[in-house]
Formats: C-alpha cells, structure tokens, sequence
C-alpha cells in the first residue's frame, strides 16, 4: 500500500497551485501533524519536494509556506512518483526546523520572459507588497504601428 499526498500554495493574491504526488509505503496524518505549524503549514523545499510558488510567472516577494490538511493523505495502490519513501518523509517532518527566510540566501530564481508576436510598449504590472491587488495599463502598440492604424 503507498499513500497519495497533496499540498496547496496560496499567495498574497488568492492565487494557488496544487500538487499531488505518491510515496511508497505508508504515512498518515497522525505522523507529520506535530510538526506543522499553525494551520498545517510546512515549506515543501526543505524536505526535498516542490516549492510551488516558483510557478507563477512572477515568483519572489512572497511567502513560502505550504498547506496540507488530514484529508489530503490517503491510502492507494498507485505506483510511486517520488524517490522518497514514506518512511523517509516522515522523517525529514519529523527532523526539520522550518525557516521561512532560507529561500532568500542564494536560491536561482527561475524567470521565463514572454515576448508578444507584435511590437507592444508593454504592460506594466505593479504589485503592492503588503496591501492592495495588482494594477496593470493595456498594452499599446509601439509608435509607427500606432500612427498606421490612426491613419487607417
């Protein structure tokens, strides 16, 4: 018997992300619960899994808290995904001292640029750190495609 374990991100936002992978063996709630913090938060990269905050187009500036809940784990008969074994995981919970800053101290962030099909001056995104959404200004075409689609 392996266990499937899901995990959310949610940032500043509301944006989430969701995962779900499978250990081999077995681990249960009652196993990993004395080593969350509040509200069954855990920051995934310290044990080895996926951080997922860094899927969102503009990662940084943000938390790296996780959260798992009792509902999220749940025996299967599906294969592995992972290399760590149940055991192994219950471990590292079991082992590990969360540090919320350990990300900001030399970690590569990975950026994907998207460039527009056509020349555009760009849409510029400002994020308020601790307070407000997002605010964004329509993207217009560059000024020679401007002046030809007055004129038209």
């Amino acid at each position: 018997m392996n266990t499937r374990m899901s995990y959310r991100y949610t940032d500043k936002t509301n944006c989430r992300q969701y995962t779900s992978m499978v250990v081999a063996g077995t681990i249960t709630w009652e196993q990993i619960a004395p080593y969350l913090t509040k509200q069954g938060s855990f920051i995934p990269g310290q044990l080895g899994l996926e951080d997922l905050q860094h899927r969102f187009a503009l990662p940084g500036g943000d938390h790296p808290w996780h959260q798992i809940a009792p509902d999220d784990i749940r025996p299967t008969e599906a294969a592995p995904t992972i290399a760590l074994t149940a055991g192994e995981l219950a471990e590292r919970f079991g082992h590990t001292l969360w540090k919320a800053d350990w990300l900001v101290a030399g970690a590569a962030l990975k950026i994907t640029v998207v460039r527009p099909a056509m020349p555009m001056d760009g849409t510029v995104h400002t994020y308020a750190h601790d307070k407000g959404s997002p605010q964004m200004r329509v993207a217009r075409p560059l000024g020679r495609e401007r002046h030809r689609l007055a004129r038209n």
